[in-house]
């Protein structure tokens, strides 16, 4: 978050006169490429991540600890959708300019990813 928000100071200072037309959309977009820089960084070439989901310390109630992991087990696109339609809040709008996707397919994906989070939580069939 930190070199988030130092990259965003940082351009608006080179930037006097800039101002974005969502701040939300463009600070997530900021942390969005900050996390692809560290993924192709050596640093996290070289941390563990052979551990899995279950192994990882506990820090919230079951069921919101079920909901992290069905929630991770989406494709990328519907859990990025409904990362931050259905729990940053953002509009629809402003979700799929910050991931690069029509409207329609983003309310498509969110409405897929919604689909088969209620049926893993009912235990319903999935299907896809």
């Amino acid at each position: 978050m930190q070199d988030t928000i130092l990259k965003a100071w940082k351009y608006l200072q080179k930037h006097p006169g800039f101002c974005p037309d969502h701040d939300k959309t463009w600070l997530i977009r900021i942390a969005l490429n900050t996390c692809k820089d560290y993924q192709r960084s050596q640093w996290f070439k070289k941390v563990d991540m052979r551990k899995s989901l279950e192994e990882l310390p506990i820090a919230a109630p079951e069921e919101d600890r079920t909901a992290v992991i069905l929630l991770s087990k989406l494709p990328k696109k519907q859990r990025q959708v409904m990362i931050l339609h259905g729990l940053q809040g953002m509009t629809m709008e402003e979700t799929a300019k910050l991931l690069g996707l029509s409207r329609s397919t983003a309310n498509k994906c969110y409405k897929q990813g919604k689909a088969c989070l209620m049926a893993a939580l009912t235990g319903g069939e999935d299907n896809d």
